[in-house]
């Protein structure tokens, strides 16, 4: 089969079809060869990017400040030089020499001066710049300054029905922070940019970045965060009732002496929770200044970990006596 098809195509090229087609083709070629070298050499805009590079740093600088490691720049030029910058020539990094800047304090400048100059070395003599961006940059730099800081949570997250958030945790918690010691003197912690988790139903395990900070820098500056969450279980407790601010040669019983404590816990924590952990009082002024045969237990204390807290009974009977 595969023969057969050989002997068309060669029976077609020796033909005088085929030979007009050859020659059409070869016209064809010639022509876009023609449109591709006129193209090429006319003018065109580019944008490149220049790395940017710092040299001489000693070991104990840190530079704090955002410096971008490349340059973004315009050219002008014909269209194969253009090329050429994309294919096998591309314009080596701007260098900046820090033995230049060192003696001025603890930020410097670099000029849009600067950076031209070594922009337009790198580029051919036909090149024309027409911008970059940006044209200048600040620097900041702190000299071996550093402080290990907890990192903290910053957004919002929420578990849903019948779970709860029990733990944030990160790994690693702390981290070390270079600034400037004027910067670092007001820092206790490093945040984490701001996240929104809703309605989990199991652990949740990300790596997240570290919020920025201007002339700060943060050594790692991602972290990996655990939002821990748990399914949540009910439990009620018999709590006594506590009477508080009477007076003496007064005695104010309740009825019932005890309230039942429901709330929900995750399971982790269900046997850990006792009654002690619950405060439930009466106050004998309130009562004393109310009419009625009623009053209402208070909860003023409670561990902060369980949920949806309730009391029953609402209302309790009480009696006021004259001490014995």
């Amino acid at each position: 089969m595969h023969t057969e098809d050989n002997s068309k195509i060669k029976n077609f090229l020796f033909s005088k079809k085929g030979k007009e087609f050859l020659v059409f083709l070869f016209f064809v070629c010639l022509a876009g060869l023609f449109w591709l070298l006129q193209t090429l050499n006319e003018d065109y805009e580019k944008e490149l990017n220049i790395g940017l590079e710092f040299t001489n740093v000693p070991s104990n600088v840190v530079i704090t400040s955002d410096i971008p490691s490349e340059i973004k720049v315009t050219v002008k030029d014909k269209g194969f030089v253009l090329l050429s910058y994309s294919y096998g020539n591309t314009p080596s990094p701007v260098r900046i020499n820090f033995d230049d800047y060192k003696n001025k304090g603890t930020s410097f400048r670099i000029s849009s001066a600067e950076i031209r100059r070594q922009v337009i070395e790198k580029l051919q003599a036909s090149t024309v710049l027409i911008s970059i961006k940006p044209d200048n940059y600040d620097v900041v730099y702190t000299r071996g300054k550093a402080k290990r800081l907890p990192v903290r949570f910053a957004g919002d997250t929420s578990a849903k029905q019948q779970y709860d958030v029990t733990n944030i945790r990160f790994n690693p918690d702390t981290i070390t922070v270079y600034a400037p010691q004027n910067r670092l003197d007001t820092m206790q912690c490093v945040y984490i940019s701001p996240v929104s988790y809703q309605e989990l139903t199991d652990t949740l395990k990300v790596e997240t970045e570290l919020a920025h900070m201007s002339n700060v820098k943060t050594i790692p500056n991602k972290v990996n965060m655990e939002i821990c969450v748990s399914q949540l279980t009910q439990k009620s407790l018999e709590v006594p009732i506590v009477p508080i601010n009477v007076p003496e040669g007064k005695i104010l019983r309740t009825f019932p002496a005890k309230v039942t404590v429901t709330f929900q816990t995750v399971l982790a924590n269900y046997n850990k929770i006792k009654a002690e952990d619950f405060l439930i009082q009466v106050d004998y002024s309130e009562v004393q200044q109310s009419a009625d045969s009623h009053c209402t237990p208070k909860l003023i204390g409670h561990p902060r970990s369980i949920k949806h807290v309730g009391l029953w009974p609402k209302e309790i009977d009480y009696l006021i006596e004259d001490k014995q």
